[in-house]
């Protein structure tokens, strides 16, 4: 795709994002790969108990759709340092689209 030579994104069934073992593994992987995009499902958490290490990290929610009790949980997350604009455009319980120019 022409201008996106230089864009890199994740994306990880991550079956749970509130201990610490899954904060490690991630910060070892935004270390060694710095995505401008990061898409996790399956984190089985609030967004809100994170929060704090992804604006360590350095990363900003375009959108979270919550999981439901211990299932399901749906994040689209940017790097604040990337020169891409990340615009939503719907979000429903399993889906989150975006317009990324």
């Amino acid at each position: 795709m022409i201008g996106f030579e230089d864009f890199s994104m994740l994306a990880w069934n991550v079956r749970g994002f509130a201990n610490r073992k899954s904060h490690c593994h991630m910060h070892e992987i935004l270390v060694r790969f710095k995505p401008d995009l990061i898409v996790l499902s399956e984190t089985h958490t609030a967004f809100d108990s994170s929060k704090r290490f992804w604006e360590k990290e350095g990363y900003m929610k375009v959108e979270v759709v919550e999981a439901t009790g211990h299932s399901g949980g749906l994040w689209v997350l940017y790097n604040v340092s990337c020169s891409y604009s990340f615009t939503l455009m719907e979000s429903v319980t399993q889906c989150i689209t975006i317009k990324i120019t």
